[in-house]
């Protein structure tokens, strides 16, 4: 693979990937108030408002910590959601030793140009499952407060809605 095209890949990996990481930390900002375990900072002061507001400092959660914390309540599987995460911080941390080192007997990524084309396209629809979790929540309250006449959903929205079904269906 020609360095551009890597770079390129690389570059779209962790956008994508930092774009799920997004959704779900805003996700999780709105279910902090039931999280059971011991009384963490962490995760009890994250609100919606600070995730969007806040520092770099203030988000330094890691993936796999909210996974921990949260994976159950999110209601979305916690296998798929573990191979995400484990697959993200292979970019992030282990890319270059496992791609361009040469190590004899040590572990290689195979296939990275797929291996790249394959997380952005998870990444999208990690997207796109959580971003129709969102929207059903949204209709949720909107009937029990008595207000669902003033929701009108795009075509994506409720492609994404359809998404979040399909994902549950094959993880039930």
């Amino acid at each position: 693979m020609d360095l551009v095209d890597e770079c390129t890949l690389l570059g779209a990996s962790l956008l994508e990937a930092q774009k799920v990481e997004f959704a779900l930390y805003g996700l999780i900002s709105h279910l902090s108030h039931a999280y059971d375990g011991k009384k963490d900072k962490r995760f009890t002061e994250l609100t919606p408002e600070k995730f969007l507001r806040g520092t770099v400092d203030d988000l330094k959660l890691t993936l796999g910590q909210l996974e921990t914390a949260f994976g159950k309540k999110l209601l979305i599987s916690n296998d798929e959601l573990s191979q995400f995460i484990k697959h993200r911080n292979l970019i992030v941390h282990n890319y270059w030793r496992l791609t361009k080192t040469n190590i004899k007997g040590g572990e290689k990524l195979e296939n990275p140009q797929e291996f790249l084309k394959s997380f952005v396209q998870k990444c999208q629809y990690w997207q796109s499952v959580i971003n129709g979790f969102l929207w059903l929540l949204m209709k949720a309250v909107a009937e029990k407060e008595g207000r669902i006449s003033e929701i009108s959903l795009t075509d994506e929205q409720q492609n994404q809605i359809e998404s979040y079904y399909k994902h549950v269906a094959k993880n039930t």
